[in-house]
């Protein structure tokens, strides 16, 4: 398996202390295939570690540090992986400063949808789980929008927005793209609070289908 390791200084320990005293606990860094201490929250010490002792499953470690000791602190999975991969992905999700975690659950449209575990990171360095979001394709943060968003490729493309309510991912609106040999076809819509879908405008150009990949709203 390949081993990912961004720079850490840290100081392995070869002690086990009592943890019913607040001490902390003996962490072998090697059992990790993925490592980071640079972008999670270095200005607090904390670090995030993941890594597969099954196949098609990823465990996540959130870890704390001193300067001689460290400890896991949280510990998320193991997390379904079609490839087994841990390397995790960092996105700011909610737009709080906070970097929260992807980790690649497994791929469909021959590979063209991308699939991903999202994690947010709470004010306490933890993490939380999003429901569902294993279930949207190609997840993302559009920085120029400020929206989660989705990207469906199938015979056409959907673009699909949602918002953060806590825990989960609510659809809000979207984009329907399909060609022909000679035009591409959008189709806008929205999603109201009770899932119910209306259509706000369609258009088309004649550009022999090449916007196919292009929301133009």
């Amino acid at each position: 398996m390949k081993k990912y390791l961004i720079y850490i200084t840290l100081v392995l320990l070869g002690q086990s202390c009592d943890k019913g005293r607040g001490q902390f606990d003996k962490v072998d860094l090697k059992k990790y295939d993925f490592i980071d201490s640079t972008k999670y929250r270095p200005e607090s010490k904390i670090l995030v570690g993941t890594y597969s002792d099954r196949e098609h499953e990823v465990t996540i470690d959130v870890l704390q540090y001193s300067d001689n000791a460290i400890k896991i602190i949280q510990t998320i999975g193991p997390l379904d992986s079609q490839w087994g991969d841990t390397e995790l992905i960092f996105e700011d999700f909610n737009q709080d400063g906070l970097k929260d975690l992807k980790l690649k659950s497994g791929s469909g449209a021959r590979g063209a949808n991308t699939l991903y575990h999202l994690l947010m990171q709470d004010t306490t360095s933890k993490l939380y789980y999003v429901r569902g979001s294993t279930e949207i394709p190609n997840l993302e943060f559009d920085t120029l929008r400020q929206v989660v968003m989705g990207t469906y490729f199938y015979a056409g493309v959907s673009f699909v927005d949602f918002k953060l309510v806590r825990d989960s991912l609510i659809q809000t609106s979207g984009i329907d793209v399909s060609v022909d040999s000679t035009w591409t076809y959008r189709e806008y819509y929205s999603i109201d609070d009770n899932g119910k879908r209306t259509i706000i405008k369609r258009d088309s150009v004649k550009d022999n289908g090449e916007g196919l990949y292009t929301r133009k709203e």
